[in-house]
């Protein structure tokens, strides 16, 4: 299992001890989920049907359509691996760690999914920075708290 070094001494992580934090995570990206959903909604829909325009659009800028998709796309896939190792988390007992063996290859899977959620970080405030210069420095502060707490979050 994964562990820590401190103090010359390794402190090991159990794999039964992952149900807490897997747990916060499914609520944390379950809200996120559905807020980017509405958000995404908001660009796409609903529209008029005498013009076929979209209706109060937010947006006609189209790389944030693909950052919000991706978004989705890793959130989901973060929250079938949260789910899938709380389940295993919940397997076997303290002596018995056989049966949460592949909760290590859940995890390795996770940062390899924190990894994208970096890069698609760094995405989209590319996307905001040239935002800003394209509205003459009028961005939404909606767009730069939303960005400053991701950024607390990913640490």
């Amino acid at each position: 299992m994964p562990g820590i070094i401190v103090f010359r001494r390794r402190w090991a992580v159990g794999s039964d001890d992952l149900i807490i934090p897997a747990g916060f995570l499914i609520i944390f990206h379950s809200v996120w989920l559905v807020v980017l959903s509405i958000t995404l909604f908001q660009f796409h829909g609903p529209k008029d049907p005498i013009t076929n325009q979209n209706i109060n659009p937010i947006s006609d800028n189209i790389p944030i359509d693909g950052i919000l998709s991706s978004f989705i796309l890793d959130w989901s896939c973060d929250l079938l691996i949260e789910i899938c190792l709380s389940v295993i988390s919940l397997r076997g007992s303290v002596l018995n760690d056989k049966p949460r063996w592949s909760s290590e290859i859940l995890l390795y899977l996770k940062i390899i999914l924190w990894i994208f959620e970096i890069i698609l970080t760094i995405l989209s405030g590319r996307w905001l920075i040239t935002q800003r210069k394209m509205d003459d420095g009028h961005s939404s502060k909606l767009h730069d708290s939303v960005f400053a707490i991701h950024k607390v979050v990913l640490g």
